[in-house]
């Protein structure tokens, strides 16, 4: 169910003082925030593969690569579910010795290739046993898991609709309370809209477990992703103040 939060309601009056034509003003500030049951998951990990050549590397990164693919398929992940991100291939270079004669200079003793991966899958579910697999199949940086929102505009206009709902109401309390009437619109703007997915840090993603991955079903629990608006409305009004 989606739960409406209220964080702050910011009410200032302002009237000026200085010209007897300046007009009267009552702003008001809402803000709103929605929780809302994540529907999708995203993992971004990555095949990091080391050879003494560069060839070395690419076939090593490309028969890992190939087992976390097959992996992610035996799962029940389409082809559609995931991608490929910035492939990169970097020399390894010697390490610098403690009392390097004057001629010494670092030479290129292998390669590493980089190979990252992206999922976007509504199987949340699975996010446990699937992290497992593929860190099993090869996968040996797991770099984030966020449970997020697969239509974050649908909820992006509620929590407008919330917020601004908000402001008028309070507009209209402040009105009364200070003996005024509200006249018409002068200004509304939406300060911030945002949809934060809610972000998962995992013991078992450091790398000393990873030797270990085929024993590691990492438990999941999807959470809320939490959607966001702040709108600002100002009122002409007219009257005086009860005082």
């Amino acid at each position: 169910m989606i739960r409406f939060l209220v964080l702050a309601l910011i009410l200032m009056f302002a009237c000026p003082v200085y010209a007897d034509d300046a007009i009267a003003l009552l702003s008001v500030h809402g803000v709103a925030e929605l929780k809302v049951p994540s529907d999708q998951v995203e993992v971004d990990f990555s095949i990091v593969s080391e050879g003494k050549t560069a060839t070395a590397a690419l076939e090593n990164n490309a028969k890992s690569t190939q087992s976390v693919i097959d992996a992610m398929q035996l799962l029940g992940l389409d082809k559609e579910e995931y991608r490929s991100g910035q492939f990169r291939i970097q020399p390894l270079w010697s390490n610098r010795p403690k009392n390097p004669p004057a001629n010494w200079h670092a030479e290129i003793v292998g390669f590493t290739v980089t190979n990252p991966l992206h999922i976007v899958s509504k199987k949340k579910e699975l996010t446990g046993v699937l992290i497992g697999k593929v860190v099993e199949a090869g996968a040996n940086q797991v770099n984030s898991v966020r449970f997020s929102l697969s239509d974050p505009r649908h909820y992006r206009q509620q929590a407008i609709d919330a917020a601004a709902n908000n402001a008028i109401d309070d507009a209209r309390t402040l009105a009364l309370a200070a003996g005024v009437k509200l006249v018409e619109v002068q200004t509304l703007t939406i300060d911030d809209a945002a949809v934060t997915p809610l972000h998962v840090q995992h013991n078992e993603f450091s790398a000393r477990n990873f030797a270990k991955a085929e024993s590691v079903v990492v438990p999941f629990n999807p959470g809320d992703a939490t959607v966001t608006a702040r709108v600002s409305l100002s009122y002409r009004i007219k009257g005086t103040s009860k005082n």
